[in-house]
């Protein structure tokens, strides 16, 4: 028992890393997605195929419960529409960069709701990391201020969800339970908002959906909320700070953004000042 336990600590630092990359790859590749498709329907149809995959694998997780829908409302739906409607006039990375504000608000929520410590350790290792995350992003002047606060509107949605996500996981409901759920009610939330866009897609957005649905969506929400079982939020939400680091990785990949030798000490950064916070 000793030894799966340690193994499992191991795999929790993982999945804590794995499930930002994919994060970090999902701002690039929305960005290509809505190319082709308009905001609303894109992230329903990435959903409505990640729903499948968890009904396949999980069926007997699915709880019809107001506190699933809640967290599927506040936690995924509104945010995922803020940043869909966003990203079409702002750069992918720039969302990555804002998006990690999200553990400064998890911070304060976390001692508030539940009754986390707030430590010195926690602060200045979130400190860190966002001066890091800060000067790497430097450069970029915002050609969309409204675009801007989207996103960080919805990096404040994420943390309220993170937040109720962490209440049901310390209540004694599985992390399964909790993604696969919370996934299936928002599908539904983004099917009854789809009357209010004039829909338009083709073949290369659906496939840019089905990347996304089994990456950022499918296997990084399993991921991270595996993580959340076994961790505090208030530390796990530090490693949100790497998605700006992966999302200007992958922007240079797929968009061919320029990856300077600069933005790759401030990555460093980053990474130091969530082992601060992990100390």
């Amino acid at each position: 028992m000793e030894k799966l336990e340690h193994m499992f600590m191991h795999r929790k630092w993982i999945f804590a890393i794995m499930a930002p990359l994919f994060w970090g790859a999902s701002f690039p590749l929305i960005k290509l997605g809505l190319e082709s498709s308009s905001p609303l329907f894109f992230a329903f149809l990435r959903y409505l195929i990640a729903s499948f995959l968890f009904v396949m694998i999980a069926r007997n997780a699915i709880k019809f419960e107001k506190y699933f829908a809640m967290l599927a409302l506040i936690g995924v739906a509104i945010p995922v529409i803020l940043q869909n409607i966003a990203l079409q006039f702002a750069p992918a990375y720039i969302s990555g960069f804002l998006q990690s504000t999200g553990p400064i608000y998890v911070l304060i929520f976390s001692s508030i709701f539940l009754q986390e410590k707030f430590t010195w350790n926690k602060f200045a290792g979130i400190m860190v990391a966002f001066l890091g995350t800060y000067f790497l992003l430097s450069s970029y002047k915002s050609t969309n201020l409204a675009a801007d606060l989207l996103i960080l509107l919805s990096a404040f949605f994420y943390s309220m969800g993170s937040i109720i996500a962490k209440k049901l996981l310390n209540n004694g409901y599985r992390a399964m339970e909790v993604v696969t759920s919370s996934t299936l009610f928002a599908t539904f939330f983004l099917f009854i908002m789809l009357p209010f866009e004039k829909i338009h897609f083709n073949s290369i957005s659906v496939e840019y959906a089905l990347l996304l649905a089994i990456f950022p969506t499918f296997l990084a929400y399993i991921m991270w909320y595996a993580a959340m079982e076994k961790m505090e939020i208030s530390r796990l939400s530090c490693f949100v700070y790497l998605i700006p680091f992966f999302s200007m990785i992958f922007s240079s990949i797929f968009l061919h953004e320029t990856l300077e030798a600069i933005k790759i000490f401030y990555g460093i950064a980053i990474i130091t000042g969530i082992a601060i916070a992990e100390a």
